[in-house]
């Protein structure tokens, strides 16, 4: 079972077609192993910055005999977990900051069923429809009262 956080756009009506992002939780395989490369593809760049400013930090330290081989190699090896750790949370983060807050939590086997999960439940606390229903004309006959006021002086 996979867990996903929903966000929809601040600026939406309450419609059930309206745009929707699923973001899966959980461990985040592309961002363990390809770290800096799936912060640039998310668009992540104040974490890219801080991540090049580590790298160098390190580069700098194993370069200066400070650091041996191995610390540094382990030293990134838990940089890369932490992104992994928390890939999702960084998503969700910069989905609020960009005007798509947290809406629902949907579960399901694969996106597909989350999805569908998600939109069956929403759809049945929607408001129903307003009808569009046309009421049958009246007969127009000559009436003292129009709408809800008598004539004047009448």
């Amino acid at each position: 079972m996979k867990i996903y956080s929903v966000h929809v756009p601040a600026t939406s009506s309450a419609g059930p077609s309206d745009r929707v992002h699923f973001e899966r939780q959980g461990f985040s395989w592309p961002a363990f192993l390809f770290g800096p490369f799936w912060l640039a593809c998310r668009g992540f760049w104040r974490a890219l910055a801080l991540w090049c400013l580590i790298a160098a930090l390190v580069g700098l330290a194993a370069g200066f005999r400070g650091l041996n081989g191995g610390t540094a190699a382990g030293l990134f090896l838990i940089i890369e977990l932490y992104l992994g750790l928390q890939g999702a949370e960084l998503a969700d983060t910069a989905l609020e900051r960009s005007g798509w807050p947290l809406s629902d939590v949907a579960a399901g086997a694969d996106r597909i069923e989350a999805e569908r999960g998600f939109f069956s439940r929403r759809l049945r606390e929607a408001p129903p429809a307003p009808s569009t229903r046309q009421v049958a004309a009246s007969p127009s006959t000559p009436s003292s009262v129009i709408g809800l006021f008598p004539e004047a002086g009448g």
